[in-house]
């Protein structure tokens, strides 16, 4: 099911499931929102080299998208004027951390920095939260750097709630803390 709605600036917005021939925009996509939403948490080294490996990052979308549906997960583009400027990725909860059954997880949540506040990234979290609804989930996660003040602040106008737990992700040779969030799914 896509999702079509209008941005004020009267753009045609739609969301739908990726397809294999998504995967550069995918990847370009993710690594400009990468080296803009990260600038200052991630080293300035490592968010330069991203964008010096396209073709092997789009393979690997190309794999991710083609094993989606076998590995019980999905992902989502948001595309304006036929467009792909961002992507979420959701399904069941991927961590050893919780025991809840009916726990889903927003795996990753990517707006192309030039489409930033044009609505891209709600219609994306809306159609993901329906999606993961529409599949048996009561609750559902998501973990975010603790530093990326941002996507905290997106998230929370969402709904979602840190919920105290907290983890390591390593990137770079770094070591980022990251945080959870949940909520209720209707």
């Amino acid at each position: 099911m896509a999702l079509a709605t209008m941005t004020e600036s009267a753009m045609a917005l739609l969301v739908r499931r990726a397809e294999v021939a998504d995967a550069a925009a995918i990847a370009s996509s993710h690594v400009r929102s990468w080296q803009s939403g990260y600038a200052g948490v991630v080293s300035d080294e490592f968010l330069k080299s991203l964008g010096t490996d396209l073709p092997q990052r789009t393979l690997r979308w190309q794999t991710q998208i083609l094993g989606a549906e076998a590995e019980d997960w999905f992902i989502l583009v948001g595309e304006l004027d036929g467009e792909v400027v961002g992507w979420l990725s959701g399904g069941a909860y991927r961590g050893t951390d919780s025991d809840e059954p009916l726990l889903g997880e927003v795996h990753a949540c990517y707006v192309d920095p030039a489409r930033w506040r044009q609505g891209v990234g709600s219609a994306l979290m809306a159609e993901a939260l329906d999606r993961l609804a529409r599949a048996g989930y009561s609750r559902v996660a998501l973990w975010v750097l603790a530093d990326n003040l941002r996507a905290r602040a997106f998230y929370e106008h969402h709904g979602w709630l840190a919920d105290g737990a907290h983890k390591i992700f390593a990137v770079a040779n770094e070591r980022h803390e990251e945080v959870r969030y949940r909520r209720f799914l209707p």
